[in-house]
């Protein structure tokens, strides 16, 4: 049988829903809880402290960049919620962002001279081609 086709009920908010609305972790079970339940949960509020915000900010941030990647101005590819990029050294919130473009940054390690260079590899390689 699909996923779709079985009905799950939330713990949180008591709604029935399909089991694709649920995370299932690799043992092949279910969370108890809906993905917008559990994204709103304990550990989202304790992810969402660490950066100095509250689910209303970053709500309001999500609102405000229309709830989609401050770089690549798509949704994000997992179904997941924006990642809060900040900045590493003042701990400043610079945005939202997707799990790919948050990873590139985090893959430069906000170095801009390294992203310049990375920027001028792909023009060069893309004029040789």
């Amino acid at each position: 049988m699909e996923l779709a086709a079985k009905i799950k009920t939330c713990r949180t908010c008591t709604e029935e829903k399909p089991l694709t609305e649920f995370y299932i972790n690799s043992g092949r079970w279910a969370y108890p809880d809906c993905k917008p339940c559990h994204r709103a949960g304990p550990r989202r509020k304790w992810q969402l402290k660490q950066y100095g915000l509250t689910p209303e900010s970053y709500a309001a941030m999500f609102a405000e960049q229309n709830g989609v990647c401050k770089i690549c101005n798509q949704v994000c590819a997992t179904g997941r919620n924006l990642a809060v990029d900040h900045n590493h050294t003042t701990g400043v919130v610079r945005g939202l962002l997707c799990k790919r473009c948050n990873q590139v940054l985090g893959q430069v390690e906000e170095n801009l001279e390294l992203l310049a260079k990375v920027v001028d590899y792909l023009r060069s390689a893309d004029a040789d081609s």
